[in-house]
């Protein structure tokens, strides 16, 4: 499908027959380095906090094997 658009729109492209990801990444940086482009530098993101928060007060069930199925209804909705 890239091929088709690339020649649809008459870009020359010079496709790379590795399997590897990192040796296709390589002969590109190799491309664009005797070119004379400089690749930028990327900084790792800072990754967010995934750690749920607990909710807090002294009626709050702790979850256990044994209360598994309650833990997930809240205590008022119980009814005789």
């Amino acid at each position: 499908m890239v091929k088709l658009m690339l020649e649809q729109h008459r870009i020359s492209y010079l496709p790379i027959e590795s399997v590897s990801m990192q040796e296709r990444v390589r002969a590109v940086e190799f491309v664009l380095s005797r070119c004379g482009v400089t690749m930028p530098e990327v900084k790792p993101r800072a990754r967010a906090r995934t750690i749920p928060p607990v909710p807090g007060g002294p009626d709050v069930l702790k979850a256990s094997i044994e209360s598994w199925p309650y833990a997930l209804v809240d205590s008022v909705d119980h009814e005789a």
